[in-house]
């Protein structure tokens, strides 16, 4: 690979190999986006019921305002995560990138920076896609600040706490039930 030979490459040698794979899967990924592009498989096609859909579009100031107005949430769906999806892929792909050619620079530092967004949060999102593309949908629209992974786990910390609160009372004998407060801790 050309890059291990540059002269700023302070990558040790015995790295190379792992390297350059993870270069390959990068540019497998990279390919695959652009050629997703390419192909038309990041658009959504929409069709009318009849005309009267087709002028209350042309007229609508917002395409997923309409599209809620109109009941049609799987086309919703469609249209966020066609929109979504190669966005949030492209920017992981671009910070991998970036944190590949800092390691081989030796900004260890500046490459597990470069590393986390993509691993802690753009993840969380493309697994949300695939999880429930109708739930993403629902919170990308509504309030996109719940996709955040930090509002994730407090959502599960706290359902999991509901649950413990139920559970409780049915598992344990009633004198030894602990005592458990009405509302969570808040994580920090």
């Amino acid at each position: 690979m050309k890059r291990l030979s540059e002269e700023n490459t302070v990558l040790p040698e015995q790295f190379h190999d792992a390297y350059e794979f993870c270069f390959a899967a990068h540019d497998i990924a990279a390919h695959l986006l652009v050629s997703g592009m390419e192909q038309g498989i990041f658009v959504t096609n929409l069709t009318f019921r009849d005309k009267r859909e087709q002028v209350d579009l042309e007229q609508a100031e917002d395409l997923i305002e309409w599209l809620q107005k109109s009941d049609r949430m799987d086309d919703e769906a469609d249209v966020l995560v066609t929109m979504a999806f190669p966005a949030v892929l492209s920017d992981m792909l671009h910070c991998i990138f970036e944190a590949l050619e800092a390691s081989r620079k030796g900004t260890l530092a500046v490459a597990y920076m470069l590393l986390r967004k993509p691993f802690q949060e753009s993840l969380y999102l493309l697994e949300s896609v695939v999880a429930d593309k109708a739930c993403f949908a629902k919170m990308i629209a509504e309030d996109p600040a719940k996709l955040r992974p930090q509002q994730i786990v407090q959502t599960v910390h706290d359902d999991s706490y509901s649950l413990l609160k139920q559970v409780l009372p049915i598992t344990c004998p009633p004198y030894q039930i602990p005592t458990v407060p009405d509302k969570p801790p808040r994580l920090s």
